[in-house]
């Protein structure tokens, strides 16, 4: 019964508009592990994998099993561009969780049409981690954390890696947060790295110079990997009128 409500928010395998290639699913994950943390994972992995189906059947429906079957969990992975959990409910090592997750479509066409049968895709999932320092107050986690949130949606839509934004949940919470998430490096950050299955981490930091018109915005990335450890700063400028939110939009999409 304590379930119910959950289920009256959801519509499993909705297909949203897409930017350029891209088309976004929802899709709902109700998975038992042996973990809690097990159980997260075979929610994500289900989620990706659905969709993916979902795509596969739209362009070639008559081919859709055929294809799926030929390929390994991590060939799949390769057409997801992202994913975002929107919604969750755990209870022990049971978890139910709404997420939307992204699909190349051109990268699938290829695949049916067998244009890629002899190229290797490229896969190098990248965890993403936006702070958010407003005045001085360094934010991760936290709900005022607009940065996090626009990152959640452009993650959706950019790039031909993965992109994953993490959950934010408990366990997130005791590794890291705002603050030790800009002092330390990839040794320290690791396990956040090997929960997402991510090769390299991105720190995506954002700070508001002040109130003022037109709004100015810093950001300062810092990509972190086994070996390496690379920092880049940008500038961006909002027009006259223009929101936080809007200037974070554009910031995130040309990053």
């Amino acid at each position: 019964i304590a379930r119910i409500w959950i289920f009256s928010l959801l519509w499993v395998g909705m297909v949203y508009p897409a930017w350029a290639d891209v088309q976004m699913f929802e899709i709902l994950a109700d998975v038992d592990g042996t973990s809690p943390q097990d159980a997260q994972e075979k929610a994500v992995e289900y989620a990706k994998k659905r969709a993916f189906f979902l795509m596969l059947s739209k362009l070639a429906p008559e081919k859709a099993d055929t294809i799926a079957r030929s390929l390994t969990t991590q060939q799949l992975f390769q057409y997801v561009r992202g994913y975002e959990m929107i919604q969750e409910r755990a209870d022990k090592n049971h978890y139910l969780a709404q997420y939307r997750v992204s699909v190349s479509e051109d990268l699938v066409k290829r695949l049916i049409s067998g244009d890629d049968k002899d190229k290797k895709l490229e896969v190098n999932p990248i965890l993403m981690l936006p702070v958010l320092d407003d005045r001085g107050k360094k934010m991760l986690w936290e709900g005022g954390n607009l940065w996090r949130s626009v990152w959640n949606k452009v993650a959706l839509e950019k790039g031909e890696n993965i992109l994953i934004m993490p959950y934010g949940d408990p366990n997130d919470l005791k590794l890291i947060d705002g603050t030790t998430v800009l002092t330390h490096g990839f040794d320290y950050l690791q396990p956040m790295a090997a929960r997402y299955g991510a090769s390299e981490i991105v720190v995506v930091q954002a700070r508001l110079e002040s109130d003022k018109k037109p709004i100015e915005l810093k950001v300062k990335l810092r990509r972190l990997g086994a070996k390496l450890d690379k920092v880049k700063d940008e500038h961006y400028d909002g027009d006259e009128d223009e929101s936080i939110e809007s200037v974070m939009q554009r910031a995130a999409r040309l990053i």
